[in-house]
């Protein structure tokens, strides 16, 4: 199922994030044979502005978020949500 999560990123700094992800017994999710997509975009609907890696972790139930300096530097400040 897709969410919203709200970021802060540093134009010219490497960004992470770890999600963590549940079960319905609150447990932590088992991802194994998932694959996780995360992108920026220009408004609900809008055009991309930028991807991030997204990695899952199998029985950990976490998804890494990671965007190099180089990406981040090329965010215009305030235009993407």
């Amino acid at each position: 199922m897709a969410q919203q999560l709200n970021l802060t990123l540093d134009a010219g700094v490497d960004f992470f994030a770890r999600i963590s992800c549940f079960d319905v017994n609150s447990n932590p999710a088992d991802l194994t044979d998932y694959t996780a997509v995360s992108q920026m975009r220009a408004g609900y609907g809008g055009a991309l502005v930028a991807s991030f890696v997204a990695t899952p972790n199998g029985t950990l139930g976490t998804i890494d978020l990671f965007m190099d300096s180089i990406d981040t530097s090329t965010i215009a400040a305030g235009v993407s949500v």
